[in-house]
């Protein structure tokens, strides 16, 4: 009788682990579910605005213009002005690229990569619903491979805003969408795999890396986080030698720095460089143990924005507009956010004292001689 009731108990055991099991495999799907509703609504939402960018551009072509025929002999017994010559003359647009880009404002300003337009003549802007457009160039610039295209439609277009910077973690979901190999409105998933990355390719790095999946022709276009709004514009993917493929570094500017370019080049046509003028260390660890964080002043330029702001040698910054400074790069970003003519609030220590100062950023100059730094050991 024992045995009997023992296993009428593993039998309701197994019975009700059973019910159990398929409860949760069916809260997991629909957990999934939602999760791909998601990511399919930030597609929806986002692909309108997407555009594939095409490339050309003409070259020179020369030809040769043979000697006129039944012409007249010179007194000297040859007509030396009509003989055959060397005509140059530029080609049609010959196709050369293709890549991305994504709308910025419904007057039709498109962002993309400044290496995917530099060189290039003729642009032909693709929209979501097939329609095509000459495109424009409004500005472009190098130095952190920001260009910005225009197009007229005649309407309003949809496009994308940038998120907070703030907002943007390691470790979110990031979704690009892109022309990876001519395959236009592509969408792709991954994380922030990292934020504030530099490369050493440019004094203006603030690269998102992220293991989404990038190729050739994704360039100029958006990675997006979870709201559809675009935390970065991708740039280039690192590869072992000899493979052009993905294998999960991919690197997108930052938002706020392609936005405050982008806004410059639509302004101006150019896009002036925030400035500072300082150069700085990592504290040491007795000073990291006794200040807790920050980063010390070791030079500073002569009648920079950082000396007419009241900034000194040994200074150590504690935070900047209420942002804790850990190391150097993080001045770097913080500045690169702001355009010249900005105020930033700075939280230092001086001499063992906490102080605060307000400074204006400048315009970064092009050609600093060195005689007017001033370097001090301390």
């Amino acid at each position: 009788m024992k045995n009997m009731r023992f296993k009428v108990f593993c039998l309701c055991f197994l019975f009700v682990s059973f019910l159990c099991k398929g409860q949760d495999l069916k809260e997991s799907l629909k957990y999934a579910r939602m999760m791909q509703d998601v990511y399919a609504d930030v597609a929806k939402k986002a692909l309108p605005a997407v555009v594939t960018i095409k490339t050309a551009r003409r070259i020179k072509q020369y030809y040769y213009v043979p000697q006129r025929r039944n012409v007249p002999l010179s007194p000297f017994g040859y007509n030396f002005f009509h003989r055959g010559k060397i005509v140059e003359k530029d080609s049609p647009p010959m196709f050369s690229g293709q890549a991305s880009g994504f709308i910025i404002n419904p007057a039709g300003y498109i962002i993309t990569n400044c290496h995917v337009i530099k060189g290039q003549t003729n642009f032909i802007i693709k929209l979501n619903n097939g329609k095509e457009y000459k495109g424009e160039i409004v500005g472009m610039d190098p130095e952190t491979d920001i260009a910005v295209l225009k197009i007229d439609t005649g309407y309003e277009l949809p496009y994308l805003k940038f998120a907070d910077p703030d907002t943007v973690k390691v470790g979110h979901f990031a979704i690009a969408i892109g022309a990876p190999y001519g395959l236009g409105q592509t969408v792709t998933t991954g994380i922030v795999s990292y934020k504030g990355r530099t490369t050493g390719l440019n004094p203006y790095e603030n690269y998102i890396q992220t293991d989404a999946s990038i190729n050739p022709g994704n360039s100029g276009g958006p990675l997006l986080n979870i709201e559809g709004e675009v935390m970065g514009v991708n740039d280039f993917i690192l590869t072992p030698p000899g493979s052009k493929g993905n294998i999960g570094l991919a690197f997108a500017i930052s938002g706020n720095l392609a936005e405050n370019v982008s806004k410059q080049l639509i302004e101006s046509g150019k896009a002036e460089k925030p400035w500072l003028g300082v150069a700085m260390n990592s504290l040491s660890n007795d000073e990291l143990q006794r200040l807790g964080n920050g980063v010390k002043l070791v030079s500073i330029g002569a009648q920079s924005p950082a000396d007419l702001g009241g900034l000194c040698v040994g200074d150590v910054i504690k935070s900047i507009d209420g942002k804790e400074i850990k190391e150097p790069a993080d001045i770097k970003r913080i500045i690169l956010s702001h355009r010249p003519g900005d105020k930033i609030n700075i939280n230092l220590i001086r001499n063992e004292t906490e102080d605060n100062l307000t400074l204006k950023i400048g315009v970064r100059k092009r050609n600093i001689n060195n005689q007017y730094w001033r370097f001090m050991k301390r």
